[in-house]
Parts: C-alpha cells; sequence; structure tokens
C-alpha cells in the first residue's frame, strides 16, 4: 500500500494520484492509476497522536524536527523515552536518540541532552552516557572535517602559486594522492 507519512512545515500540497504527475495522463489509458495514502500531520497536535509508545514517541519527534515548539517537544520525547527505557530497554530508545541527534540543530540537540537528563531515572545510566558518546563523537567529526577542509584549501591555495609538491608534502604532511582522497571526500561529503 503506497503510504506518505508527512511532517513537513507546510500542509501537503503536491498530488496524491500517479496519473496526476503524466502529462495528459486521461489521452493514454495505460497510466496506472492509483493514489497513496496521505497522513499529513502537518496540524495535529502533539496531545492527538496515538498508538505505542515507541510510535508517539517517533510521531513526536518528527514533529519537533519541523515546528517551531521543538524544546517543548523535545521535552515530551524525554519523558517518552523515560517510559520507553524502563519498559523495553536501552536498544529501544537508542534508536530515537540518533534520530533527534542526526536531525536537530545543535541548539535543540543541547537542550534535549539536558531535558533527558532531567526525565531520565538515576540520569540514565547507560542512555545518558551514550547520548554524551554521540554529541562528542559529533563535535569530533565536525572538528575533523572543518581540520580537513583547511588542509585542502591550504594546499590548493599553494598549488595555485604553483609550488611543488615535495614543498606541500613536508609542510603539511599530506602527498597527492592523500590531498586527492581528501579532497574528493569533501566534495561528495
Amino acid at each position: 500500500m503506497p503510504l506518505v507519512f508527512y511532517q513537513g512545515a507546510e500542509r501537503w500540497e503536491h498530488v496524491r494520484e500517479f496519473g496526476e504527475l503524466v502529462a495528459d495522463a486521461d489521452d493514454w489509458r495505460w497510466v496506472p492509476r492509483f493514489e497513496h495514502l496521505l497522513i499529513d500531520q502537518t496540524e495535529q497536535s502533539p496531545d492527538s497522536v496515538s498508538g505505542s509508545v515507541a510510535a508517539r514517541l517517533l510521531q513526536i519527534l518528527m514533529m519537533a524536527r519541523f515546528r517551531d515548539a521543538a524544546g517543548e517537544l523535545l521535552e515530551r520525547a524525554s519523558r517518552m523515552m523515560r517510559d520507553l527505557y524502563r519498559t523495553r530497554g536501552f536498544a529501544a530508545v537508542a534508536r530515537h536518540v540518533e534520530y533527534v541527534l542526526a536531525t536537530q540543530p545543535e541548539e535543540d540537540r543541547k537542550y534535549f541532552a539536558e531535558a533527558l537528563r532531567r526525565n531520565v531515572p538515576g540520569r540514565g545510566g547507560d542512555l545518558m552516557n551514550y547520548v554524551d558518546e554521540l554529541l562528542e563523537q559529533g563535535r569530533q567529526e565536525g572538528r575533523q572535517e572543518g581540520r580537513q577542509e583547511g588542509q585542502v584549501r591550504t594546499i590548493e591555495g599553494l598549488l595555485r602559486h604553483d609550488f611543488p609538491w615535495s614543498a606541500i608534502e613536508a609542510a603539511t604532511g599530506i602527498d597527492e594522492a592523500e590531498f586527492r582522497r581528501l579532497k574528493k571526500q569533501l566534495d561528495t561529503g
């Protein structure tokens, strides 16, 4: 069954029937005619979300990603994680934590970690260690990416001024093959 579960910042304004995507579909009897089911939650109240704790939690976290009241929603989500953590353990909550840390801006990630510390009993033990570990990993990856970008830009500048690779390698510790690898990584990342 084709299903679109939508949580965007604005209401869904796109077509729902496949045939509407094909020019002159009415003139073509071979154009498939099916419509996807749309669940548009852009105006749904967080209080009206139903389902299991895990399902409600995921919907609340998706709302937090696209709505202005992210702090309030992340606070609510941290309390729901406490309940899920008690009943289903670390693994059930870890996926939700990863989603928040992957989708929220830095300020909201910090707020979320603080909300978990307030709402998960005993500071969450292994859960909070995991959150802190993921946050630190993200900070280190950001620093590493910034450092690599700086190295690539420096080498590009030296190359523009016709510095020989022997001098560039002596100054930066990066040979031509490593430079190409870093540049490709930055360009595709």
